[in-house]
Protein backbone atom coordinates (compact mmCIF):
# COMPACT_ATOMS: atom_id res chain seq x y z
CA UNK A 1 0.00 0.00 0.00
CA UNK A 2 1.15 3.48 -0.48
CA UNK A 3 -0.43 6.65 0.73
CA UNK A 4 0.97 10.36 0.15
CA UNK A 5 2.60 12.24 2.74
CA UNK A 6 2.05 16.25 2.45
CA UNK A 7 5.71 17.90 2.52
CA UNK A 8 3.94 21.52 1.99
CA UNK A 9 5.01 24.19 -0.55
CA UNK A 10 2.29 21.69 -2.59
CA UNK A 11 5.19 18.96 -2.58
CA UNK A 12 3.91 15.15 -2.05
CA UNK A 13 5.88 12.41 -1.28
CA UNK A 14 4.29 8.86 -1.79
CA UNK A 15 5.40 6.27 0.93
CA UNK A 16 4.94 2.52 1.15
CA UNK A 17 3.21 1.87 4.58
CA UNK A 18 2.43 -1.93 6.07
CA UNK A 19 -0.53 -1.91 7.88
CA UNK A 20 -2.09 -4.34 10.35
CA UNK A 21 -5.48 -6.59 10.56
CA UNK A 22 -8.59 -4.94 10.00
CA UNK A 23 -10.35 -3.26 13.46
CA UNK A 24 -13.51 -2.34 13.56
CA UNK A 25 -14.88 0.43 15.98
CA UNK A 26 -18.21 -0.65 17.04
CA UNK A 27 -19.43 2.41 18.85
CA UNK A 28 -19.64 4.40 15.57
CA UNK A 29 -21.44 2.66 12.96
CA UNK A 30 -18.74 -0.54 12.36
CA UNK A 31 -16.20 1.99 10.82
CA UNK A 32 -12.98 -0.10 9.62
CA UNK A 33 -9.69 1.00 10.51
CA UNK A 34 -6.07 -0.38 9.86
CA UNK A 35 -3.61 0.21 11.98
CA UNK A 36 -0.26 1.71 10.32
CA UNK A 37 2.73 -0.55 11.36
CA UNK A 38 5.73 1.20 9.63
CA UNK A 39 6.32 4.11 7.06
CA UNK A 40 4.70 7.04 8.64
CA UNK A 41 5.91 8.83 11.30
CA UNK A 42 3.88 10.94 13.95
CA UNK A 43 2.63 14.04 13.01
CA UNK A 44 3.31 13.07 8.96
CA UNK A 45 0.17 15.05 6.99
CA UNK A 46 -1.91 12.22 4.98
CA UNK A 47 -3.62 12.63 2.06
CA UNK A 48 -7.61 11.69 1.92
CA UNK A 49 -8.60 13.22 -0.53
CA UNK A 50 -7.50 13.12 -4.40
CA UNK A 51 -5.09 10.57 -3.89
CA UNK A 52 -6.02 9.56 -7.76
CA UNK A 53 -5.35 13.30 -9.42
CA UNK A 54 -1.66 13.28 -7.41
CA UNK A 55 -1.17 9.79 -8.60
CA UNK A 56 -2.13 9.97 -11.95
CA UNK A 57 -0.03 13.38 -12.44
CA UNK A 58 3.12 11.90 -10.39
CA UNK A 59 2.84 8.88 -13.20
CA UNK A 60 3.04 11.67 -16.04
CA UNK A 61 5.83 13.10 -14.66
CA UNK A 62 7.36 9.82 -14.46
CA UNK A 63 6.96 8.97 -17.90
CA UNK A 64 8.18 12.28 -19.33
Amino acid sequence: RVVWVDRGDGQFEGRAIEVGPEAIDNSNDLIKFYPVLMGLNEGDLVVTKGNFLIDSQSQILLVH
